[in-house]
């Protein structure tokens, strides 16, 4: 890419607070114009999740463009990349996609894994192989989101020098006093939190099992969300005998969802599927450690140390050993919090925009790949 002016052009169905800060921050560099082009504002199941409207900062957003504008901001110009999420989302970035192969202009795709589990993952890979065959030699860049991701399209036959891990980023939480004060009769508890919609996939089920058979410290669990689960949740816990030890909270807007993190000890995540696990890096950005399933591409954020560690999903003997360990070591001290969120750093807004910018120029002007900030090894 030329040292003058740099266009981005990133094409999906809502705005996301999961977007934000990469795209406010890679708005802010030097030479960098940034356009966002979305189907709807926050969607509906978002709102109704507490999500505020993001702060896209310096980004041009369009929200559901007239065909004129579309076909303007899809036009060839030099130094424009366009970034699709795809290739098999919302129809409106589909369409857009489509459109854009006829020309000579850098494209890129945003894509999770897929679930490859049973016949319908079977034939997901089978159609991902298909967009292969009609998108490989077009598509310049693939922002793969997880190494699990990575994985799934090279196996799909894209061209492993075309595929860049990426993530998810979200904000930097704005919490003051966010180590936890010393021992009283109020914090004698080890408390975890799980945050997530109650459903099958997400794994609230095992999570309350394994803390069945959990010995020694006294502890809370406290549950963030809502969903077509929580009575069976609640009937769950009654079964089990631990409606005194769990705390059902609802739905909480975002700012207090972050606060209820930041005070915990531990976030525990068994998804049985998540193409990312956005709460995982909120976690870790407020100095908290993390258990979460294999399952969910964040884990390529946890060290099996300080920060947390992976777990098999659907193993409740895996996932009650993992809890017994972090709850026998008692919460995490002050020193190992700021370890924490000194090294989530690394998945700000800043370093996001950094790390995809040099992927675009090596990408571009030829060169070695960089290593994404959060895989790097460290000293």
């Amino acid at each position: 890419m030329s040292s003058g002016m740099r266009e981005f052009v990133f094409w999906q169905d809502a705005l996301s607070l999961h977007q934000s800060a990469f795209l406010r921050n890679l708005a802010t560099c030097n030479g960098t114009k940034v356009t966002l082009v979305v189907w709807e504002d926050i969607n509906a199941r978002r709102k109704a999740w507490g999500w505020p409207r993001p702060d896209f900062g310096r980004t041009r957003v369009f929200i559901k463009p007239s065909p004129e504008i579309q076909e303007d901001l899809l036009r060839c110009e030099r130094d424009r990349v366009q970034v699709f999420s795809g290739p098999r989302g919302h129809p409106f970035v589909n369409a857009a996609l489509r459109r854009n192969l006829g020309s000579s202009g850098f494209i890129g795709m945003m894509s999770e894994a897929h679930d490859k589990r049973g016949l319908k993952g079977g034939l997901r890979f089978l159609r991902s192989v298909w967009d292969e065959r009609c998108l490989g030699n077009r598509v310049d860049m693939i922002l793969a989101i997880g190494r699990e991701a990575v994985a799934w399209y090279v196996g799909c036959g894209y061209p492993v020098d075309k595929i860049v891990p990426f993530g998810y980023f979200v904000e930097s939480p704005e919490l003051e006093d966010v180590d936890r004060p010393p021992d009283d009769e109020g914090n004698r508890f080890f408390e975890m939190v799980f945050v997530g919609e109650l459903a099958p996939w997400k794994g609230w089920d095992l999570l309350l099992r394994a803390l069945c058979g959990l010995t020694g410290p006294k502890w809370l669990l406290h549950v963030i969300g809502d969903g077509v689960d929580k009575k069976r949740a609640l009937a769950l816990c009654r079964q089990l005998g631990l409606s005194g030890r769990v705390r059902f909270h609802g739905i909480l807007p975002n700012k207090e969802v972050l606060y209820n993190i930041s005070r915990s000890d531990l976030l525990v995540l068994p998804s049985r599927w998540d193409g990312w696990g956005a709460v995982i890096n909120e976690a870790l950005m407020c100095g908290v450690p993390v258990v979460c399933s294999d399952r969910c591409g964040a884990k390529d954020l946890l060290d099996g140390g300080v920060r947390g560690e992976v777990v098999p999903s659907n193993s409740i003997a895996a996932l009650r050993e993992a809890l017994q360990r972090r709850a026998s070591r008692g919460r995490p001290d002050p020193t190992a919090r700021r370890m924490i969120r000194t090294w989530a750093q690394c998945i700000s807004g800043t370093a996001a925009a950094n790390y995809f910018l040099a992927v675009t120029e090596a990408l571009r002007c030829g060169g070695p790949k960089p290593v994404p900030p959060w895989l790097r090894i460290e000293p």
